[in-house]
């Protein structure tokens, strides 16, 4: 990592208990070039505007110019709120939460720094009055928007305001939330705007919120103006059929050692893949490795903790799956977008991009998780034949990548594909969220950012299907033509009888199965009763006495009366037929029948 200098070459200069905790506590002995560059101005009470890539050092660049501000301050006003901290999620706000916790339990002053977030009760969430004098509000935009608005915070004392990843702050849509908490914060104040990307959101809120700013912009100097990420990180690209991304990704880890982060496009693809038996596949790769492996991967597939996050999930599982992987020296993290940006996890050797991001902006922060503070890192993303393009589209936003050679082992790819199948029949909530995740996969590529490289038409559909082990393909209305591409898995297999391996929720399917077959015998039985006495009625009235030409007349309209009914009776017992044995679905029923109108 690029260094700038020792502290003491700072200018205004730290006070020396603050000089102490970053060399004992941080092990900082010298400044990375953003925390030279940036800390200055705001000592000085000016405004910035900063961008650096990530794992530069930009959390210390702004709580050392607040816990130094807050050393020299001599009057300790009551109940006083002196910074305020947003950032775009609370992931990333526990994160600069233990940070500043590290860096204020270790100089005088007693300030406690104050989460302020979302998802956990409003006691933990709020200050308290136990806390002494200044306060240092770390915040997610929402909670603080609604506690100004409520006047639970103090903030008329308000100096300093820092924008933490400020461009992921525009992109997940928190403008007006944004302007809305800048009107009611005072004017004469202290503003920080710091991003990893100079966007047009970006420079806008410079503009509005920012008075005559000091812009910071660090590069590396080895390679500038040639790469956008961080020289001590290899990228690779491999180029293979969906089917067989999770034989690679086996053959990876058993491969390399190290701790990794494994990027999945949405949250049921997460859900899906953490399902299946992973510790499983990747003790069975050690009969395809070399001898000079074997033995490593047989010790690592036990030590190797595979743990889920994303958005989906609630806020303390969130909270423990980070804490769990953090602490894990083998673990490997499966993940959304979420655990993309600005989240610090130390050591982290590969990042491996399963499937390409939605947004290639995404592909630099996911990369930026790894070879960060000069550490060397790898990174891999998977792409299908029609997606290689992708790989001169990302050079030419400077991430060039080069090819990951490796020999293929077409054991191992058959090995991985049974014990994919093996867990489908094994458990139907393995099934369940196999097409949970196909749907949800085909929909996240059909919005794709870049659409001209990323097209649905050219989608490999059976290569998915089978990175899903699908069985059967779900119903979706809305891609009708995929159905056509599609070849059934699932030939011979009785997919009804798949149960749950959970007891409760396998006894919860079949009494709605029971359910559903009498309240389908008792629907075909008062179709049967009303068809009879259609017939009945309908014989009735052309026995009646009347005239012949009127007799006639009434009869064959009644005649091609019946006739239409026991049509219908019998296009309505077929379907419920179909219904009976799962050919349709009840919605499809009741709208063919006419029911939903009833």
């Amino acid at each position: 990592m690029a260094t700038a200098g020792p502290w003491a070459a700072l200018r205004p200069s730290l006070a020396q208990p603050l000089v102490e905790a970053l060399h004992n506590v941080f092990q900082h002995s010298s400044m990375t070039p953003v925390q030279a560059t940036a800390i200055p101005p705001i000592l000085s009470c000016k405004d910035v505007c900063v961008q650096a890539e990530t794992g530069s050092g930009k959390t210390l660049s702004f709580l050392i110019p607040i816990a130094q501000k807050l050393l020299a301050t001599k009057s300790k006003p009551s109940k006083r709120i002196y910074a305020i901290v947003i950032l775009p999620t609370r992931e990333l706000a526990a994160q600069v939460h233990s940070v500043a916790c590290k860096l204020f339990g270790n100089i005088p002053g007693d300030v406690i720094p104050v989460p302020l977030v979302g998802g956990v009760e409003s006691k933990s969430a709020a200050p308290d009055a136990k806390y002494k004098d200044h306060r240092l509000i770390i915040s997610t935009p929402g909670r603080l928007a609604a506690a100004l608005e409520s006047n639970s915070l103090s903030h008329n004392s308000l100096e300093v305001l820092i924008l933490d990843e400020a461009d992921r702050l525009l992109d997940m849509g928190f403008s007006v939330t944004l302007t809305s908490i800048l009107t009611r914060l005072p004017r004469q104040r202290r503003t920080g705007i710091y991003s990893a990307t100079q966007t047009e959101e970006v420079i806008s809120l410079a503009r509005a919120g920012l008075r005559n700013p000091v812009r910071v912009i660090i590069k590396v100097a080895s390679v500038q103006g040639k790469r956008a990420i961080p020289a001590s990180l290899a990228s690779y690209y491999d180029i293979l059929p969906p089917g067989q991304k999770l034989a690679r990704l086996i053959e990876l880890l058993s491969r390399e050692s190290g701790k990794y982060i494994i990027y999945f496009l949405t949250c049921a693809c997460v859900d899906y893949y953490r399902r299946l038996p992973l510790h499983k596949m990747l003790s069975s790769a050690a009969n395809h490795v070399s001898d000079s492996v074997q033995d490593a991967v047989e010790d690592k597939q036990n030590e190797r903790p595979f743990i889920a996050l994303h958005g989906k999930m609630t806020q303390n599982r969130r909270e423990r799956s980070l804490a769990q992987f953090t602490t894990s020296k083998q673990g490997v993290l499966l993940c959304t977008d979420v655990a993309a940006r600005g989240i610090d996890i130390p050591d982290v050797d590969w990042v491996v991009q399963f499937d390409a991001p939605q947004d290639p902006d995404a592909y630099i922060h996911r990369v930026g998780r790894t070879a960060r503070l000069g550490r060397d890192g790898k990174s891999v993303i998977f792409l299908g034949e029609s997606e290689e393009s992708y790989v001169d589209f990302l050079e030419l936003r400077k991430c060039p990548m080069v090819r990951l050679e490796h020999e293929r082992s077409n054991a191992l790819i058959k090995d991985v594909a049974s014990g994919v199948k093996d867990a489908t029949l094994a458990d139907r909530a393995v099934l369940e969220a196999s097409e949970l995740a196909f749907l949800s996969y085909i929909r996240a590529y059909k919005e794709h950012r870049c659409r001209f490289l990323f097209k649905l038409d050219e989608l490999d559909i059976n290569g998915v299907a089978d990175s899903f082990g699908l069985l059967r393909l779900p119903r979706f209305y809305e891609f009708k033509k995929l159905r056509s591409k599609f070849k059934p898995r699932g030939e011979g297999v009785d997919i009804r009888g798949i149960k749950f391996k959970d007891k409760q929720r396998e006894a919860a399917r079949q009494k709605k199965i029971l359910e559903a077959t009498q309240n389908c015998n008792e629907r075909i039985e008062k179709i049967r009763r009303k068809g009879k006495k259609r017939k009945k009625k309908a014989k009735t009235e052309v026995d009646k006495p009347d005239n012949t030409k009127q007799k006639g007349k009434r009869k064959s309209q009644l005649e091609t009366g019946v006739d239409e009914e026991e049509e219908d009776f019998s296009f309505e017992a077929m379907q419920l037929r179909k219904l009976k044995r799962g050919k349709i679905s009840q919605e499809v029923f009741d709208k063919v029948t006419g029911q939903e109108l009833t």
